[in-house]
């Protein structure tokens, strides 16, 4: 993770679930703008997925600025492609209900 001139280039931290810092990386964060319908923590999911699909599973991915033009600091559990349940709230990592009203399982 260096230098770059190029805006869409962010850091991303991941930590383990005992909280330890694990690692730091690079992430090519897509659109600075959501699609209709579409929140920041989707494209942070998105974006994740498609660079580190095999990568840092089951940790948290931290990122403090995205390129986003609502920005604010981001947290989610790193599920990678192939181990994502349908009744899973990345955003607080509850399963089956979430405590949160913002939460797209309810």
């Amino acid at each position: 993770m260096g230098f770059t001139m190029n805006n869409n280039m962010v850091r991303v931290d991941f930590f383990r679930k005992s909280g330890k810092w694990y690692s730091a990386v690079s992430l090519n964060w897509d659109t600075y703008e959501s699609k209709e319908g579409e929140l920041i923590y989707d494209i942070f999911r998105r974006c994740l997925k498609e660079q580190y699909p095999n990568s840092f599973i089951d940790m948290w991915a931290v990122c403090l600025k995205p390129y986003h033009i609502h920005s604010h600091p981001l947290m989610i559990t790193h599920k990678g492609k192939e181990n994502v349940s349908q009744n899973y709230c990345e955003v607080c990592g509850a399963t089956g209900s979430c405590h949160l009203s913002s939460c797209p399982i309810g």
